[in-house]
């Protein structure tokens, strides 16, 4: 079964959620980062400042929630497939690095930078049962 549109994946209503609180999510980021750094606060301030782009994410998360509650049973599975999938790949690499630092052959990996790499191995492994499946 071959799907021409979105819509089947992504209801609209919950596709502009996900773009909204991703946008939010992307400038969000810089400013909160950008305003720690030029102020003089407290630890408080400063936390506050740093828990700020979750805000927008955290919507994003709970559009991405929703939507996968109206999708049929296949899609669902893809989804789950793949965020199963992101999630054992991550949990290698993040055990393989800690252990990197044990054995002091890599001084210090960033939490930063998981998010960015779950999201591109999510990408692949989405892309990979998708094509697997034949249904685009």
């Amino acid at each position: 079964m071959k799907y021409e549109k979105i819509d089947f994946f992504w209801k609209k209503k919950y596709l502009i959620r996900f773009i909204a609180g991703m946008v939010g999510y992307g400038f969000m980021l810089p400013f909160a980062i950008f305003i720690s750094k030029k102020i003089q606060a407290g630890i408080l301030i400063k936390i506050l400042l740093a828990l700020l782009p979750v805000i927008p994410f955290l919507l994003a998360m709970y559009a991405y929630i929703a939507n996968m509650k109206t999708m049929d049973e296949m899609w669902r599975k893809i989804q789950i497939d793949a965020l199963i999938i992101t999630t054992m790949i991550t949990i290698a690499a993040s055990f393989s690095m800690g252990m990197l630092q044990v054995m002091n052959v890599m001084k210090t990996f960033s939490v930063f930078y998981l998010f960015p790499f779950m999201m591109m191995v999510w990408l692949f492994s989405f892309s990979y049962l998708i094509a697997k499946n034949k249904l685009l």
